[in-house]
């Protein structure tokens, strides 16, 4: 996933830049440096011009032992530009690309002929946007073309994206706000080395919603989605929410809405094989049906002066849930292979809750808390909890002016409830937390420096099952950043 984005240009030309170094408490690796920039402004009075660049690296993680990766090498490199003519008051035109490069390395000492398993990515990108206004209603057409060579191992992928959508949205009348429109992809993944493995797939959704005014205080929108895909069923989802504001303070929602999930095409498919390093293996299934869920929500709202917060209740009951089944191979090493599958019938159900305190701009903050029980309700583990989901996930955030020296304080502390990794209910992640720490002070009008210490108390975590690091424990990271 490439994430970096441009800046929207300006009738001047602003932009920003950040450097950051990170360095780990443990003798095992996870040192990184980065520097990204982003510029933007008129080339002409109707043309403009959009600039990101970024490059980051990241040391390997070994194990324990300093035998094996847990966490691979990298190196990431990204180049986006984006051209914006603007036709008249009404159209604009926007043509964008993007480059990408990524190499990697998982080391393995350990057993005679595994050695290194190189990573070498090469992806690239093209689009074009164009939005203008039909009516009432404001219009927007995006392509999108992309493809990646990947080079992972012996393994050589060429993948290929092509999105086509169209977006209608505005005020049908005074009471409707109506958005409408349709979306298109295809998928091609091809492979012809020590494995072969060609398929394409595309999908198509087309979508409709209505946003009604009841009354000053009461809105109800209504909604419904309708997916057509090459290898599976055809699937309408419908949506209904209300709410209405019962007071300055207190407002009440209510939902139902229906979704589908296609397998993607990796998922789907069992030739699609993929070594996620020495000792695990990812395959899909031929027999994978799509996922479709229906949920009931119920909650109140609420808006102070200085909070504001909610609590939702949610029932969702999914059929043909995507999930993966792992099995350990007998061997040295034991070789875990993880295969698509369904769950034929599951239950997810809980409450959230989240609230924000601010005192202008000078303090805030954010607490959210969920409970989710995720129950399989079919085969011969019914009853038992779905693996990966944590009954109990919270988090806080805090940001403080603080008064000497122009300083600022940001905090956070995350806490992840225990979790199971097997359907069986047997093997589990404990619960732990993790906090972060940090101070940053405005140097030079818009020069600022930050100095933070993520996951203060060194909590190290780790899937021993999947060999998978999820906390790498204590690190401090130093970012200067500008704007201008």
């Amino acid at each position: 996933v490439i994430n970096i984005i441009t800046r929207e240009a300006n009738e001047k030309w602003s932009g920003s830049v950040s450097l950051y170094g990170k360095q780990t408490d443990s003798a095992n690796g996870g040192d990184g440096e980065g520097i990204s920039l982003a510029a933007a402004g008129p080339l002409t009075d109707s043309i403009d011009l959009g600039v990101a660049v970024e490059s980051r690296s990241r040391d390997a993680i070994f194990d324990k032992d300093k035998i094996a990766t847990i966490q691979s090498q990298n190196k990431t490199n990204n180049l986006q530009a984006d051209l914006g003519f603007d036709i008249n008051e009404t159209d604009r035109l926007k043509l964008g690309v993007l480059y990408g490069t990524e190499k990697g390395e998982d080391i393995d000492n350990g057993f005679f002929g595994i050695g290194t398993i190189p990573l070498d990515v090469k992806r690239r990108l093209a689009s074009i946007d164009y939005t203008t206004r039909l009516g009432t209603f404001d219009t927007s057409i995006g392509i999108v073309a992309s493809n990646s060579d990947v080079e992972e191992g012996t393994a050589i992928w060429k993948i290929k994206e092509n999105n086509v959508s169209i977006d209608l949205q505005g005020e049908l009348n005074k009471q409707h706000y109506l958005s409408y429109g349709i979306q298109y992809r295809e998928e091609d993944v091809d492979r012809n080395d020590t494995t072969v493995f060609n398929e394409k797939i595309n999908a198509t959704t087309l979508f409709v919603q209505d946003v009604i005014n009841v009354t000053t205080a009461s809105t109800l929108t209504l909604g419904l989605a309708y997916d057509v895909h090459s290898k599976y069923d055809n699937e309408a989802s419908p949506k209904i929410n209300w709410f209405t504001q019962l007071s300055p303070i207190v407002g009440i929602k209510m939902g139902y809405g229906e979704s589908y999930l296609a397998p993607s095409l990796r998922e789907g498919s069992s030739a699609y094989v993929v070594s996620a390093g020495p000792t695990r293996t990812y395959i899909g299934n031929d027999d994978l049906q799509p996922e479709t869920a229906k949920t009931v929500e119920a909650g109140l709202t609420f808006n102070q002066k200085n909070s504001t917060g909610s609590i939702t209740l949610f029932r969702t009951e999914v059929d043909n849930l995507i999930t993966t089944i792992s099995t350990v191979a007998s061997g040295f090493p034991p070789v875990t292979t993880s295969e698509y599958n369904n769950v034929n019938e599951a239950l997810l159900q809980g409450v959230e809750t989240e609230w924000s305190f601010y005192n202008d701009s000078r303090s805030k903050m954010n607490l959210s808390y969920t409970y989710l029980d995720a129950k399989n309700r079919s085969g011969e583990d019914k009853g038992n909890q779905l693996t990966d989901r944590a009954q109990h996930i919270a988090k806080i955030n805090y940001f403080q002016k603080l008064p000497f020296a122009g300083l600022n304080l940001d905090t956070g502390v995350r806490y992840l409830g225990k979790q199971y990794t097997d359907t069986k209910n047997t093997k589990q992640i404990d619960a732990y937390a993790v906090g972060d720490i940090g101070l940053s002070k405005v140097l030079y009008k818009d020069l600022q420096l930050r100095f933070g210490i993520d996951n203060v108390t060194n909590k190290i975590m780790l899937d021993e099952a999947a060999s998978e690091l999820i906390e790498e424990g204590r690190s401090y990271r130093l970012t200067l950043s500008s704007t201008f």
